[in-house]
């Protein structure tokens, strides 16, 4: 909880001295009153740790030695009593409402799941196929093969739709999302999502794997979030944990975000023309924001990370993180900071020079009075793992021994993809340990106020 107040104009008459409080049957100096909430506040913290205290207290009036987070809560708030300000007459002239909201110390931690369980409260699965907006080759489902909790570790595992099905299934069968129960209804519509017909040119997604969230369960503002994770190894698997605004206070993406914690390539032996690793040897972090699609700020706001002498972070876990307050992005990776952004104090339509395009449209956050927007409001978690697509693994890749075997402007990627399936599929060792060398793995997910 946490007491926050502010000043409202009421009609209601009282007496009591100039610059005095009405509270209750008695009269108090205005100064006293301050004194005591003040007092009240520090017990709060001490007690119950204080998470917001409202600017008109003043800053030079909150306890010392207690640092009050700005990290938000969508609680209800409830009115906890008033008092009254009267005028040099002795006329009521204002009223304190008082208030009370779930709070926080700074650094405190305000989430954490470290799989003892599948907390299905928490993380919601999405049923879709999709493509995530990016054409991508997997449907997602709620199924224990691919979405499960051992030894206190979370894996996101994809398989072969076919088998489930058959291999006749991608071309002859119907794949149908839809869903009869609350807990199986289809989450994504656009581009198909939930149900799709296969043909001797357009197959049925040829993989299955998941994609979940805590959209219904946690959102913040602000904060410190931290996942330790070991990323999948195979070809074309791609892991990512990100965040999404929860009601797109700014519009359809990007106007109003994505924050990307990590995304990785499972490949192996995957460069790019320079020659640098791109596969699993090396992690992006990335912010996306702009006006509408497909005009994107994220080159301003990207960065790729490798690690020395070409190890794999397949290999062992790490901690991806970052560090979100009202006025920079700070991304880092086991405690190594990656990347800060802070678009200065005109924000973001500035920083990335949209104003300077030839052709007229809105800014989307020019009525915030935050230099962060569209980065200023809730945003939930999510993690999944797809599987191709048409964007983030480039035709100008070289990968080795096979090739890529479809190109981004195909008619008919994901059948020229899985036609090479005796290419890729070898690289996912589905026959070894359970086939979870493709799984992406998960030992904690924590957030922190600042």
């Amino acid at each position: 909880m946490v007491l926050v107040t502010s000043l409202q104009q009421v009609t209601t008459a009282d007496r009591c001295p100039s610059s005095w409080i009405s509270w209750g049957h008695h009269c108090y100096r205005y100064k006293m009153f301050k004194a005591l909430l003040l007092v009240l506040l520090a017990v709060c913290a001490c007690a119950y740790e204080v998470k917001d205290v409202d600017v008109s207290l003043g800053k030079e009036d909150q306890p010392r030695g207690v640092k009050f987070a700005r990290a938000e809560s969508s609680t209800e708030s409830k009115i906890k009593g008033w008092g009254l300000f009267a005028d040099d007459h002795g006329e009521v002239e204002k009223t304190i409402r008082l208030y009370v909201y779930d709070f926080v110390l700074a650094g405190k931690l305000i989430f954490e799941d470290t799989f003892d369980t599948f907390n299905l409260t928490t993380w919601q699965h999405e049923i879709t196929a999709g493509g995530g907006g990016n054409g991508e080759f997997q449907y997602y489902t709620n199924n224990r093969s691919n979405s499960y909790v051992r030894d206190n570790v979370l894996y996101i595992k994809p398989t072969l739709t076919s088998a489930k099905e058959s291999e006749e299934f991608l071309t002859c069968g119907t794949l149908n999302l839809w869903g009869s129960t609350p807990a199986d209804l289809c989450t994504g519509h656009n581009n198909s999502g939930c149900e799709r017909s296969g043909s001797a040119t357009n197959y049925i997604n040829p993989i299955q794997s998941a994609r979940i969230r805590t959209v219904e369960s946690f959102a913040f503002k602000y904060g410190k979030i931290e996942v330790e994770a070991q990323m999948p190894k195979g070809d074309w698997i791609w892991p990512a944990i990100w965040l999404l605004p929860k009601r797109n206070a700014y519009g359809q993406w990007p106007a109003s975000g994505e924050i990307d914690l990590v995304e990785v390539r499972g490949n192996e032996d995957l460069t790019d023309s320079s020659g640098t690793y791109v596969g699993v040897q090396q992690m992006g972090q990335t912010l996306h924001w702009g006006p509408f699609s497909p005009i994107n700020g994220y080159p301003k706001t990207h960065v790729t990370k490798n690690l020395p002498d070409g190890g794999k972070f397949s290999d062992a876990f790490y901690k991806f993180g970052l560090e979100w307050t009202a006025d920079s992005l700070k991304f880092y990776l086991d405690n190594e900071e990656t990347m800060t952004v802070d678009p200065g104090d005109s924000g973001f339509w500035d920083y990335g020079g949209f104003g300077d395009f030839n052709c007229s449209f809105d800014n989307p956050w020019a009525n915030s009075p935050n230099k962060l927007a569209p980065f200023d409001q809730e945003f939930y978690i999510i993690i999944n793992v797809a599987v191709g697509g048409t964007g983030y693994f480039s035709d100008d890749f070289t990968n080795r021994p096979y090739p890529k075997p479809w190109l981004n402007n195909s008619t008919h990627p994901i059948k020229d993809f899985y036609d090479a399936k005796c290419d890729w599929y070898p690289t996912w060792n589905a026959h070894v340990d359970n086939g979870e060398d493709a799984a992406l793995k998960v030992r904690s997910v924590r957030v922190w106020a600042v």
